[in-house]
């Protein structure tokens, strides 16, 4: 077990916004163009997603029943973020299976190791 030691250079490569919390459910994702989908990579922990079912390698169909493509990562992120409490429904394809959720938007804390780990 060893621990890394982010210095202040790298420190001040991260987003501007990397101690903010912003209220969502709780994804890291990225365009998979093999599949022209955008697939979630990272589920932060105990957020709305994880609890839900939400897993890694899962690609995202729909958003509150529109479809969505690779390009659209920016326009699901907008999507997925929305006021504490209120309900954001997804569709989901995970390996051959069509799965369906409603998770709640809650506020998600993202710590600067979270953001260091997701961006190696």
């Amino acid at each position: 077990n060893s621990t890394e030691i982010i210095s202040k250079e790298n420190l001040e490569k991260t987003p501007a916004n990397y101690e903010d919390n912003y209220v969502g459910i709780g994804i890291y994702m990225l365009e998979n163009t093999t599949y022209n989908k955008v697939e979630i990579i990272s589920v932060i922990k105990d957020s709305p997603a994880e609890k839900a079912g939400i897993k890694s390698g899962d690609l995202i169909l729909k958003v509150d029943e529109i479809e969505y493509t690779a390009d659209d990562k920016d326009n699901i992120a907008n999507k997925l973020k929305g006021q504490e409490g209120t309900t954001v429904t997804m569709e989901i394809l995970r390996d051959t299976s069509i799965l369906n959720f409603e998770i709640t938007r809650e506020k998600i804390n993202l710590s600067v190791l979270e953001w260091y780990n997701m961006n190696i």
